[in-house]
């Protein structure tokens, strides 16, 4: 029986051995850590000197020349459209020696444009009779011996005429009224009859209903100016 423990001892010592060996050999076996440098290594040049690898630049458009940005950005052509007749007769302007004069309508026949909820309105305006106005600075114009005048409105009419009458008939309009003269116009322009004062009617008619005469007074300068 002592035989008997005796082998059984021996064969657990040999067992605990065996244990011992395996564990050693699997500690061996486990895979070695890796250790990773806190810094990478910069670069060096032949020289020694460190270089940083610079950050690639995002990517830009070429630079366009100047024709290029006349193709990419074509102007618009201008376009100016004119004034619609408004309420009342436009201003007449006058274009004589240089200086532009403006006058407004005492007679007129007007119809407004449509409104927007379909209605219009028409209006007569009875002013004076062209005799039975008077010259002043505003009205009377004292042109260069060979001057002419010139005038438009923002609103072309379809029709001008223009009249006048000599000093002679001024405040008599019953006398004067079938002694005016008809002034011819070209290209918008008046040439006087002579070096005489006379007050002239201008007569406009822009259709629809819309007509309106304007008045002043013109004379030529009979003294030519010094050169």
């Amino acid at each position: 029986m002592k035989k008997t423990l005796f082998l059984l001892l021996l064969m657990m010592a040999l067992l605990l051995s065996a244990c011992a060996r395996g564990q050693e050999r699997c500690s061996i076996e486990e895979e070695p850590s890796v250790s990773v440098p806190t810094e990478l290594p910069i670069p060096r040049l032949a020289d020694g000197a460190e270089t940083v690898p610079e950050e690639p630049d995002a990517p830009t458009e070429p630079e366009k020349t100047e024709e290029d940005r006349e193709e990419a950005v074509p102007l618009e052509p201008t376009c100016v459209g004119l004034p619609l007749l408004g309420d009342a007769p436009p201003a007449l302007f006058v274009v004589a020696n240089g200086e532009t004069f403006q006058f407004q309508s005492g007679n007129y026949s007007w119809t407004s444009p449509v409104q927007p909820d379909g209605t219009q309105t028409s209006v007569i305006a009875c002013g004076i009779h062209p005799l039975d106005a008077e010259p002043t600075d505003e009205n009377f114009i004292l042109l260069e011996p060979e001057g002419a005048i010139e005038f438009w409105f923002y609103v072309e009419p379809k029709t001008v005429t223009c009249r006048c009458w000599e000093e002679r008939f001024w405040g008599k309009p019953e006398e004067g009224e079938p002694s005016c003269y008809a002034v011819e116009i070209e290209n918008n322009t008046i040439t006087p009859l002579g070096n005489e004062r006379y007050v002239y009617e201008l007569q406009a008619d822009w259709g629809d209903g819309c007509s309106a005469s304007y008045i002043f007074f013109a004379m030529r300068d009979a003294i030519p100016s010094e050169q």
